[in-house]
């Protein structure tokens, strides 16, 4: 009988934000079955002309994402060969080279998020003509191989609207627990985090910008944290222009989050899971979401959620002066990642995926 051995193939030696928690999870499912697993990077195998001309063959005929040109898909493929997987993980459809769907091994195509809805979302919110061109091809090419490529194979999604347009699972990402209790100080009334040089977390940061008049009208101390990592010269200016505190590259997110009454989550254009949802809710504090970001959890998760400029005025300045609503979301919330997000639950349902193909209910 063949030994299990299990692959994770990852786009490149390091991942951030949900693709870099996404990995871990996987990692923690393989050890609860017992099976041993590698990582590998398909960057790793860099490009020669003849796998570009077929890599260019394969990204026409919708078979892989546009991203494939930077790797030798067949070198990739003979690297796996040679650990003798069981079973390969794709991280990201950028991963799924054609030649892994010819092999023996039980392939899983974990999507994370759908490439195309976010490079089509990154389309709208760039100001530089050529990115948005750019994105809107990206996105045109990614939506084809997404409903056109080679099955059978087990797909996996981390948001609940991804899964559901890709014909996939739904498995969210866990949200890791943490033994250090987190002291709420509460010195901001709000707070925003996310990394700061992501075009859609930028617009989000644009629209509190064009808003926040409206809400100092209403609440003339009001006070703003931003934090995340990487913020661009324009993010840096518009704290200042506004009194808000920017803290850049925190060591600990969550404790940092812990420091205001209300998190913000105001993206215009949101795909798959947003991570700064669920270390809000680890650091018990109440949120205001935008529809979008809603989507990702089903649409259920414990947040008032707004859907134009005037909902999310409106949400800000009642849930601040609330304190009983928001202990109230903080409890429903805390329910939620305890049952749903909890590592214990995601990891159970992604052995799953391996063991039958499915996710148990």
């Amino acid at each position: 009988m063949t030994a299990e051995r299990a692959v994770i193939v990852r786009w490149g030696r390091s991942s951030e934000g949900g693709a870099e928690r996404r990995i871990v999870d996987w990692q923690r499912a393989f050890e609860l079955l017992d099976v041993p697993v590698t990582l590998v990077s398909a960057r790793d195998h860099r490009p020669t002309w003849r796998s570009s001309v077929t890599g260019m063959r394969n990204v026409v005929q919708h078979r892989s994402m546009p991203e494939v040109l930077a790797c030798d898909s067949a070198a990739l493929v003979a690297a796996l060969r040679r650990l003798t997987p069981t079973t390969v993980v794709c991280i990201t459809g950028r991963t799924a080279v054609p030649e892994l769907f010819r092999e023996p091994w039980h392939l899983v195509l974990d999507y994370v998020d759908q490439l195309s809805g976010s490079y089509r979302g990154r389309s709208k919110v760039v100001t530089n003509p050529g990115s948005r061109v750019g994105y809107a091809s990206m996105a045109m090419l990614a939506g084809r191989f997404e409903k056109l490529h080679p099955r059978p194979v087990t797909a996996v999604a981390a948001g609940a609207a991804d899964a559901a347009a890709l014909g996939a699972s739904w498995v969210p990402i866990s949200c890791v627990s943490t033994d250090t209790p987190i002291k709420h100080d509460q010195s901001f009334d709000f707070a925003f985090a996310g990394t700061l040089s992501y075009a859609p977390n930028r617009d989000a940061l644009y629209r509190l910008a064009r808003i926040w008049p409206r809400v100092t009208a209403r609440r003339s101390a009001a006070s703003l944290l931003v934090a995340g990592r990487r913020p661009d010269p324009k993010v840096v200016h518009l704290c200042r222009r506004h009194g808000w505190t920017l803290q850049a590259d925190v060591a600990d997110i969550r404790a940092t989050i812990a420091s205001a009454r209300v998190a913000l989550a105001p993206l215009r254009v949101a795909n798959g899971l947003q991570l700064k949802v669920l270390d809000a809710a680890a650091a018990g504090v109440a949120q205001v979401i935008s529809a979008d970001v809603a989507a990702g959890y089903g649409g259920t998760f414990p947040a008032i959620v707004e859907r134009s400029d005037d909902e999310l005025i409106n949400a800000m300045v009642s849930l601040l002066a609330d304190s009983p609503r928001r202990v109230e979301l903080v409890r429903e919330a805390r329910s939620v990642l305890a049952h749903t997000y909890s590592e214990a639950t995601v990891h159970r349902q992604l052995a799953a995926l391996v063991a039958c193909g499915s996710v148990p209910v």
